[in-house]
């Protein structure tokens, strides 16, 4: 992509924490951009970004084959880092906060980059 033409972007329909999260970082960066496509689900967004249509912004865990993570650059602004949090501290919730809990962090652990450590 040219570095210098607006940034095409692949998006959900407002309200969506992922398209916020593309147009603050880019505006506050000062890059142009353009709506390449808007789309009702994440499997139309990947298919979009598949197909060429432009970048967007996925949790890491929605990344699949053939999508590339591009890096933060003069052109391309670094994320925010997001945290997730699981609210819930009822007696008659904790056995379903508990299973959710487990499950994000089994979820989120396996899609985490290996970290090495140096000797």
């Amino acid at each position: 992509m040219d570095p210098k033409a607006p940034a095409p972007l692949v998006m959900m329909k407002p309200p969506c924490v992922y398209r916020e999260t593309m147009i603050d970082v880019l505006e506050s960066a000062g890059r142009e951009w353009t709506a390449a496509c808007t789309v009702g689900s994440f499997s139309g967004v990947r298919a979009a970004v598949l197909g060429g249509l432009g970048v967007t912004v996925l949790s890491k865990s929605l990344v699949q084959d053939g999508m590339k993570i591009i890096a933060p650059s003069r052109h391309w602004p670094a994320l925010p880092t997001v945290e997730v949090s699981v609210l819930g501290e009822t007696t008659q919730t904790q056995p379903i906060v508990e299973t959710l809990s487990s499950l994000l962090i089994e979820a989120l652990t396996e899609r985490a980059p290996k970290r090495t450590r140096k000797s």
